[in-house]
């Protein structure tokens, strides 16, 4: 059974390309799993092995993954096996004609279907891996210190960590709105 997904994305193939390279921010970008430990990925490339040790965020099972990179097309895709409980072999190939990417292709295949909500999650880890190429291509101050933040700070966490800051900067955002409408209020009175 396979799972298939795309997300939207105007890049350069190379550029895209060299994030996958590296994978630990990736892995990282996952909001299924904190990534306990990545050994040997320095880079991928065809026939490269690494090891990875996550623990999935909603079960807290931890996993230990034997990596390899089955196969490597430079400015196309690539594809992983994940050998592990659960075994995962994951193909990911950037669409579109010429030197720029217009899509990034998720493909999960395995023996049994994914169940609705990891779907959702591999929908999430693929859109969160888009948006962090965008903010990986600008070269403003103020989007290399977001990409800084996102770095040091955010990938960090594990994801119930990720939820509860987010929680808090949503609440604390609606009680300041909350303020000034209050504030206005009065004035007005």
């Amino acid at each position: 059974m396979a799972f298939k997904t795309s997300m939207p994305l105007a890049l350069p193939r190379a550029q895209t390309m060299d994030f996958f390279r590296k994978p630990d921010t990736w892995f990282r970008l996952n909001p299924e799993w904190e990534v306990r430990r990545l050994a040997n990925a320095h880079a991928f490339a065809e026939g490269a092995e690494f090891g990875l040790e996550v623990c999935y965020d909603r079960s807290g099972v931890e996993a230990t993954y034997r990596g390899k990179t089955e196969e490597w097309k430079e400015g196309e895709g690539f594809s992983l096996l994940l050998d592990g409980d659960p075994q995962r072999r994951i193909r990911l190939t950037l669409a579109g004609e010429g030197k720029t990417a217009s899509a990034l292709v998720y493909e999960e295949l395995g023996e049994a279907p994914l169940e609705p909500r990891q779907q959702t999650e591999r929908v999430l880890w693929l859109k969160s891996t888009a948006d962090y190429l965008v903010i990986a291509s600008r070269r403003k101050w103020r989007w290399r210190a977001l990409r800084f933040l996102i770095d040091k700070l955010w990938l960090r966490l594990s994801p119930m960590g990720r939820r509860v800051v987010f929680l808090v900067l949503v609440l604390e955002f609606a009680g300041l709105l909350l303020l000034i409408g209050l504030l206005a209020i009065q004035r007005w009175l």
